[in-house]
């Protein structure tokens, strides 16, 4: 299969990965189950059909995830992204990795839903952080990351919310409820406000998991970080559901709406600033 697709034979390519498909499942090899799932998302790739590519990823993700193979789980991670259209410049950005494991991972998020089983997702990093870093040197960065953790860990806890996964400087987290983690997001930035050097990032949409199914990793998840990626150091953006179900009761906290692309999701979006004294 692999050899057919590097000589653009898709179509040939596609049968040998179909093949390797149905024997891995009947002989139970899980890996090769899922090399032949990667093959056939190559396929998918190559007919330009992105949605088709990233379901045989999702698919070999979950051969490769209860095995611990991390090898063939980083390539399906690499091209996710790549399929996503995420370039680059947002490799390096700790919101970035965050969202790409717990992708890869899928924790169970109930555990912290409300009573109509929606879950408030938080994203939160620190601006600039690779350049701080050469900035500043490891040891003086490692000090400044220890401080920012301590915060956003304690503020966390305070607010009733859990720490779903976090990569260095970026977190995600999620809250029974949108006002508990607005609260939060509020209490960090508050915080840190007087800080010389450190300046958060934070993005919160609401979803629902039970609800969406399993586009909820792929859309809910990915547009509350695309959220906290579109803010400024020391901002708090909300989507557009978070805005609906608070603002009726705390119109004063939000500024103007604005429009964006968030990569990775069709259309634009509205954005909402958090109003709070710096």
């Amino acid at each position: 299969g692999d050899l057919a697709l590097r000589l653009e034979l898709v179509d040939e390519a596609a049968r040998w990965y179909q093949t390797g498909l149905a024997w891995a499942e009947r002989e139970r090899c899980p890996v090769e189950l899922g090399r032949n799932l990667q093959g056939l998302a190559a396929v998918a790739e190559h007919r330009g059909d992105a949605p088709t590519a990233l379901a045989f990823l999702d698919r070999a993700a979950a051969q490769y995830q209860p095995h611990g193979i991390k090898l063939y789980l980083e390539q399906v991670i690499r091209k996710k992204v790549e399929l996503q259209g995420i370039g680059s410049q947002d490799m390096g950005s700790s919101i970035v990795a965050v969202t790409n494991a717990v992708q890869a991972e899928r924790p169970n998020l109930t555990l912290n839903a409300a009573p109509d089983g929606s879950i408030t997702l938080m994203f939160t990093d620190i601006e600039n952080s690779t350049a701080l870093t050469e900035q500043l040197g490891d040891a003086k960065w490692l000090e400044i990351l220890r401080e920012h953790n301590a915060v956003v860990q304690r503020e966390v806890k305070r607010h009733g919310g859990k720490v779903v996964k976090n990569r260095g400087d970026g977190y995600m987290l999620t809250f029974a409820s949108p006002a508990h983690g607005l609260d939060c997001a509020l209490a960090i930035q508050q915080a840190l406000a007087e800080h010389e050097v450190i300046r958060v990032r934070i993005g919160l949409h609401t979803g629902n998991p039970t609800r969406e199914g399993e586009d909820f990793f792929g859309t809910d998840v990915n547009l509350a970080a695309r959220v906290a990626d579109k803010a400024l150091g020391g901002q708090v953006l909300v989507s557009e559901r978070v805005h609906a179900l608070l603002a009726r009761a705390h119109p004063e906290r939000f500024g103007e709406a604005v429009e964006v692309g968030l990569k990775g999701l069709a259309g634009s979006h509205r954005l909402y600033p958090v109003q709070w004294a710096n």
